[in-house]
């Protein structure tokens, strides 16, 4: 054989070896589902090996039971088929039993039989169920492959369930993810049947469903006494709540709370009040009166099957708060009955609400103790105190009722009310007209005072009337103010012979008169305010009214410049600037009498005053020809004092005195002594006394002309 013709066969030795090589063998398929029929028969779907050149032969189906080894249970020639079912499993007949499911592919390449590898293995979901009594508990089960997650598996199982007579059609009840074989259900049924099945989707369409179990739901005994947190008041409506914690029986379906009463002691008896959910952690009793009396409450828990052990005689009770109080010496006793339903209170907290303001904490005492002494008592306020029971770990509380009241001293006065703040004296004191009830026995007026209506108040003095004042009007004065300066706030405390405020006046305002004035354009500008207390029983047809008065001498007339209910004023006294320098007003308050203070009366602002310069000018000739024109000479003054505190003279060129006046406002004629006065230069001097006291002198000359 030449050389040519052994490599011509040698390459043909080759290709035929490379033929046979590319003759793939078929694989085993790969198994997707399994799922459990009713009758305990197993599916199982797979997905075809691809068969190129029709090599395949057929499938084994094999099957093991608890580990034992796999047997034929079927063979299949038909390479389409996906899916099979093993008749007869009894899967389920007996528990724990484990079945394996997995195929082989017989093939034929070239004429030579073949065997896949093995598939990999499938096993039915099988759960496991745990009931307790009338409630449903755990479900558990085993994923699809021992071998690991499928990855054409949904991510998400589905739960159903159903019972045989309360909603007997399956539905869903979770989609717990691959790798979480494991659903919690807490449903109650009494004398029922609770179903399951489990069931994962495979993207190819097919469905794994397990077996389906069961178990009996039974009745039991009825939910066990349960204990509960708390009962309080709400001191903001008075009604009465009622707080609980979850009961741990899962059976628990609703609860039913009893109302006791003023009773705790032992056995049946109690009013119905409210049945709750499961869910419900409080209820509230609007019905029963927290004030009356304390209050006792049991809850009883429910199964679903409507039974209940009872309260077992736990009782919870409000405390209800009493009071003594000692007029003389403004102490107030409050007193409660123990809460009743913890093992131990650890402390009492006080709480107390002035005139209806916010609720502050004041004493915090024993949980053993029951009563508290609270000094310093004012009748003069309304009060409200309630008690607030800690139990001994810290983590609950109960409110007592709001007990409120007004603690009314016997024989107290009755009225005592401030007309008017007003200012008097040379000083510019501060006087309170005062109108008080004489029918008590009164030790002293307390007053108090302050620069802002909402205070601080800061008593100031203490004043003891006569008898012979009481029931009648009378004045009490605040010499340590400055009322020309500032608004001052009053009021009075009435103190009884037991030394405690029994009555509290309105509060008062004085009147600040206040404003601007200017020289040139010869206004003052006039501002103040209304008056602060408002009298509810004043006529509206006869209101109060203001009057203001001016001075130009620094003696006021008797006659106001107007009467207005007006809050300002503008004064022109450009025709008065002849008539001094110094400008000051007044306000008067009248006000008629009313139901609250039966009398006419009139209060007083501070003084305000206006001081301007005088302004000289002086002409440096003048022409007394009996034109008409320029007949007369002198200096033309504003805002001087008048009468003796101006003088004028003139003077000859020898020294005589031809011409003298102390009216400002009269000038020479060019006369002396009825004749006319020869042309030529003339002296002249003038004094005044300026608006703050200063005296002012002037000299020099002018011409009279012919």
């Amino acid at each position: 054989m030449s050389w040519t013709n052994k490599i011509g066969c040698f390459l043909a030795l080759i290709a035929l070896v490379v033929t046979s090589n590319l003759s793939a063998q078929v694989a085993a398929p790969k198994l997707l589902c399994i799922s459990v029929e009713t009758n305990g028969d197993i599916t199982i779907t797979w997905e075809k090996p691809p068969n190129p050149n029709n090599e395949f032969v057929s499938y084994d189906i094999q099957w093991s039971v608890n580990g034992g080894p796999f047997i034929n249970l079927f063979t299949s020639t038909i390479h389409g088929q996906q899916v099979y079912t093993h008749a007869g499993a009894g899967f389920g007949a007996s528990p724990n039993t484990n079945y394996l499911y997995r195929i082989i592919t017989n093939y034929n390449v070239g004429g030579n039989p073949g065997t896949s590898n093995p598939s990999d293995t499938l096993t039915p979901i099988n759960p496991n169920l745990s009931v307790s009594g009338n409630v449903s508990g755990n479900l558990i089960w085993n994923y699809i492959s021992p071998n690991g997650v499928l990855p054409s598996s949904d991510p998400n199982y589905e739960v159903e369930r159903r019972f045989r007579f309360n909603s007997p059609v399956w539905g869903t009840e979770a989609n717990p993810p691959v790798g979480q074989e494991i659903f919690r259900d807490t449903v109650a049924r009494c004398h029922d049947t609770v179903f399951y099945r489990v069931s994962l989707r495979d993207q190819s369409g097919c469905v794994s469903t397990s077996l389906v179990v069961n178990a009996e739901l039974l009745d039991n005994l009825g939910a066990a006494t349960m204990t509960y947190t708390q009962v309080t008041v709400d001191n903001q409506n008075g009604v009465t709540s009622l707080h609980w914690n979850k009961h741990p029986d899962p059976s628990v379906t609703y609860y039913r709370i009893l109302y006791r009463g003023q009773s705790s002691t032992p056995g049946p008896g109690g009013v119905f009040i409210d049945s709750v959910g499961v869910d419900s952690l409080f209820v509230i009793d609007a019905t029963n009166s927290a004030f009356k009396d304390f209050q006792c409450y049991q809850i009883l828990a429910y199964d679903s099957c409507g039974k209940t052990q009872g309260s077992g005689n736990v009782f919870h009770c409000t405390m209800n708060v009493d009071h003594s109080y000692d007029n003389c010496k403004a102490e107030l006793t409050l007193f409660w009955n123990p809460y009743i339903g913890w093992n131990k209170v650890k402390n009492h907290n006080i709480y107390q609400s002035i005139n209806n303001g916010p609720y502050k904490r004041i004493d915090s005492i024993p949980g053993t103790d029951t009563s508290v002494v609270i000094g310093n008592v004012n009748s003069a306020d309304a009060y409200a105190f309630y008690i607030e029971a800690i139990d001994e770990t810290g983590a609950y509380f109960s409110h007592s009722q709001v007990f409120a009241t007004r603690f009314s001293a016997p024989n107290q006065t009755k009225y005592c009310t401030l007309r008017s703040a007003t200012v008097r004296g040379a000083n510019e004191e501060v006087w309170l007209r005062t109108y008080l009830d004489k029918d008590a026995p009164i030790q002293a007026l307390r007053v108090y005072r302050a620069f802002d209506k909402d205070g601080p108040f800061q008593h100031i003095q203490t004043d003891t009337p006569s008898v012979s004042v009481f029931d009648t009007v009378f004045f009490i004065k605040d010499n340590q103010v400055r009322p020309e300066q500032l608004e001052y706030y009053y009021y009075v405390e009435v103190i009884d012979n037991c030394g405690n405020a029994v009555i509290r006046s309105n509060t008062i305002r004085s009147i600040l008169l206040d404003g601007t004035s200017d020289k040139n354009d010869m206004i003052s500008e006039l501002t103040w305010r209304d008056a602060f207390h408002f009298d509810s029983t004043q006529d509206e047809d006869n209101l109060p009214f203001f009057e203001v008065f001016k001075s130009l001498s620094s003696t006021f007339g008797s006659n106001p410049l107007l009467k207005t209910r007006s809050l300002y004023y503008t004064d022109d006294f450009s025709s008065e600037i002849g008539e001094g320098g110094r400008f000051c007003y007044y306000i008067e308050y009248i006000q008629p009498p009313t139901l609250e203070f039966p009398l006419w009366d009139t209060s007083y602002s501070n003084s305000l005053c206006f001081n301007h310069e005088p302004d000289v000018f002086i002409a440096n000739s003048f022409t007394p020809n009996e034109d008409g024109l320029n007949e007369t000479w002198r200096p033309y003054v504003s805002y001087v004092v008048p009468v003796q505190d101006y003088r004028l003279r003139i003077i000859d060129r020898w020294g005589r005195v031809i011409y003298e006046s102390t009216e400002p406002s009269e000038g020479w004629d060019g006369k002396i002594n009825e004749k006319f006065a020869p042309a030529g230069v003339y002296v002249y001097e003038y004094s005044y006394v300026s608006a703050n006291g200063s005296s002012t002198q002037g000299k020099g000359s002018f011409q009279l002309v012919r």
